[in-house]
């Protein structure tokens, strides 16, 4: 019992992170059931990485940028998905392995942030642990722990990357490790970019010294050097321009054009003056989009509600955060801008930073391009729930009443949120996760030998659940020819339209949308949805 006291918060830890451990690995393979395309493309490209030593296209597997299907990937979650496709098989669980191990990582980051940054305070663990405690039983970071997206182990490296920073102040050295792990979060996530600087420069100012001011300052632009040069490498890919170039082809507020004729029409109604070209100034028009764009991430229900729009990055019926932690993010927010100015501020602007970057595109809020903003929430949280328990224990039976009830309405909270993620939104999510299309792969992998051709009435990126559900031969799908990074023919599979089917090959299976075979005879459905139905056909 003395050895349980005396390491309580060690034992506390262990808890958590297996609690954190139990919520990301729980049937990751099915829930959500099937793999979005950019999961399912990284999982074939991990599987050629895997079994050749290079990518589906061929190409060598140390590179800085994967053209993928045509949307061009960073490398690190791809080489971490061949890992765990080496260990474990080509299954929907490795792929998103990485992403939940980086979940139960993030937990312990936290956790050693806080324990870092909150040193000087006097219930230092308990902050760290409760920071530790939100994150483990937060949504958004459950959400994304379970789906193969990038930016989730992004997001940890650069909560690592930042932690390495913290404890350079004693080992220098250790700002090389941080330089790296911030340039291999920009290979896995690219708007990191944006945001290590700026956790850099904030952390190095919460713990400059005037004894040693000089030298830090030189620590801290060496590091910044050493990131800029590993990061280097990108800019020299033959597929950078490209993936560049798809950035910034989706909608978004720097390539807005209205702007420039909204802005020439009001200058004209305001006689062209000097007053009205700074007034109707373009920029100035970007500026406030762009604030408006921000303030989407700050809205109530998005953070407490509802959550993202995308059934992909939410229940639709929790927010990013669920509702029973408003009260310690309330007070976690006054306690820092109380008692820890400095920090506060520098928390402020990693969460600016992180957040800025997720604003520039029309879709927000966006649970998954601010990600980064992950770990400072949870800090938020953890200061605020240690200022609620800590004020509230020492109080009245009233007041140990009142702690009690939030916290039984925190549990009742989540597992309210656990039970509708694992039980009700994989139905109504299931379109957005293109479960049509796993059955399509399943019913392909099953069939594949029984037939000399497959014809499939699609020319879109169909053939990448029909690879990786499909169980062919990555080797073969690896040296068929490739249109704009589209595999149109490989092993007995021929993908082309409708009017360019083959009736007249014997043993021959025609595949396509239900509504486009709906009206020949024997056509069989093998998926329905209302987004996403498939039907066959058997030549005779």
């Amino acid at each position: 019992m003395e050895h349980l006291k005396r390491h309580w918060s060690i034992f506390a830890l262990i808890f958590i992170v297996g609690l954190a451990a139990f919520l990301r690995l729980y049937a990751l393979g099915s829930i959500p059931n099937g793999l979005y395309i950019d999961e399912v493309a990284i999982g074939v490209d991990a599987l050629s990485l895997a079994k050749t030593g290079h990518d589906m296209h061929g190409g060598h597997w140390f590179t800085t940028v994967f053209p993928s299907y045509g949307d061009y990937k960073l490398p690190v979650y791809i080489w971490l998905a061949a890992i765990s496709v080496r260990l474990f098989g080509a299954t929907d669980f490795a792929v998103r392995l990485p992403s939940a191990i980086a979940g139960i990582g993030t937990v312990m980051l936290v956790y050693a942030l806080a324990i870092d940054l909150f040193a000087k305070e006097k219930h230092v663990k308990f902050i760290a642990l409760l920071s530790a405690a939100m994150i483990a039983i937060m949504p958004w970071s459950i959400l994304f722990s379970r789906t193969g997206f990038e930016a989730h182990v992004g997001q940890a490296l650069l909560l690592a990357s930042a932690w390495m920073m913290l404890r350079a102040q004693k080992r220098p050295w250790l700002l090389v490790l941080s330089s790296v792990l911030g340039a291999l979060a920009v290979y896995t996530y690219f708007s990191v970019r944006f945001v290590f600087p700026v956790v850099l420069v904030g952390i190095f100012l919460f713990q400059i010294e005037k004894k040693h001011w000089k030298k830090q300052v030189l620590y801290c632009i060496g590091c910044l050097a050493l990131f800029g040069l590993l990061v280097l490498p990108m800019g020299k890919s033959p597929y950078y321009a490209a993936m560049q170039s798809l950035r910034f082809s989706t909608k978004n507020i720097l390539n807005n054009t209205d702007f420039v004729t909204a802005t020439n029409r009001l200058r004209e109604l305001g006689g062209n003056t000097v007053m009205s070209r700074l007034i109707y100034h373009r920029d100035v028009f970007m500026a406030k989009e762009l604030l408006r764009h921000f303030a989407d991430h700050l809205n109530f229900s998005y953070l407490f509600v509802s959550g993202d729009t995308n059934l992909r990055h939410s229940t639709g019926e929790t927010g990013i955060l669920l509702f029973g932690m408003l009260p310690p993010f309330v007070i976690g927010l006054f306690t820092l801008a109380r008692k820890h100015k400095k920090l506060s501020c520098i928390l402020l602007l990693w969460y600016v930073a992180a957040l800025l970057p997720a604003s520039v595109p029309y879709d927000t809020p966006h649970a998954l391009r601010s990600l980064n903003a992950l770990g400072v929430l949870a800090l938020v949280l953890g200061v605020g729930g240690t200022e609620i328990t800590v004020t509230l224990c020492r109080g009245s039976m009233v007041k140990k009443f009142l702690l009690a009830s939030l916290m039984v309405f925190l549990g009742f909270n989540f597992f309210s949120f656990w039970h509708n993620y694992t039980y009700h939104h994989p139905q109504r999510s299931a379109s957005a996760w293109a479960e049509m299309r796993k059955e399509l792969g399943l019913f392909i992998q099953e069939r594949k030998n029984t037939y000399e051709k497959i014809q499939i009435t699609a020319d879109d990126h169909l053939f990448l659940w029909v690879v990786w559900y499909g169980g062919f031969d990555i080797r073969e799908v690896q040296h068929a020819p490739s249109i704009s990074y589209i595999k149109p023919v490989f092993a007995n599979v021929v993908f082309q339209p409708l009017s360019k089917v083959s009736w007249d090959w014997q043993r021959s299976l025609v595949i396509g949308q239900s509504s486009e075979l709906e009206t020949l005879p024997d056509n069989h459905v093998i998926t329905t949805s209302p987004s996403e139905a498939f039907s066959y056909v058997e030549t005779r």
